[in-house]
């Protein structure tokens, strides 16, 4: 389960890696934004 879970975290950190480099919105900061929910009229 240690193994998955390191591939997990290096994946997570790969992801967040692409982002910052491609200057995209991350999740978390995704849902912040009112833009793209379609909750907020």
């Amino acid at each position: 389960g240690a193994c998955i879970a390191l591939d997990a975290d290096r994946w997570f950190q790969c992801l967040m890696g692409i982002c910052s480099f491609h200057n995209l919105p991350l999740p978390s900061e995704d849902e912040k934004l009112p833009v793209g929910t379609g909750s907020n009229p």
